[in-house]
């Protein structure tokens, strides 16, 4: 099966397990491979999902993964308008990079102490002890 793990959008929710430290989020992203796994477009997915999305993390993610792949990885605005909803192509674009895009390899960097935790085949390593 193929893990949703590597996702932008769980990139978004995900924060740094360390206990005791200021900032656990957003970690920053390095990017070894990814893939690009095409999802059925949902325009109610993502009306949904949006609002909830600390957009300037998904932007300045969305370009560390512009940065390290060949892929077609589409601009979104710096900043969500709620008229961009009427946007079709604005909105499949963002469902694109949402679900998509999937982080294969690379690591997620704690943003406090810039600990390293593994992107494996999809799956993030977060344990911490």
């Amino acid at each position: 099966t193929q893990s949703t793990w590597g996702r932008l959008l769980t990139h978004n929710i995900l924060s740094s397990p360390i206990k005791g430290i200021k900032i656990s989020f957003p970690f920053a992203l390095s990017i070894e491979s990814i893939e690009i796994r095409k999802q059925k477009f949902s325009i109610d997915f993502l009306r949904i999902i949006i609002p909830k999305l600390e957009w300037s993390v998904f932007f300045e993610a969305t370009n560390t993964v512009r940065k390290s792949t060949n892929h077609y990885i589409p601009d979104i605005p710096f900043q969500f308008k709620d008229e961009m909803f009427q946007n079709e192509h604005i909105m499949k674009d963002i469902h694109h990079l949402l679900v998509e895009v999937s982080i294969i390899e690379g690591s997620l960097i704690c943003p406090s102490t810039e600990k390293k935790f593994s992107i494996r085949n999809g799956v993030p390593s977060i344990l911490y002890s």
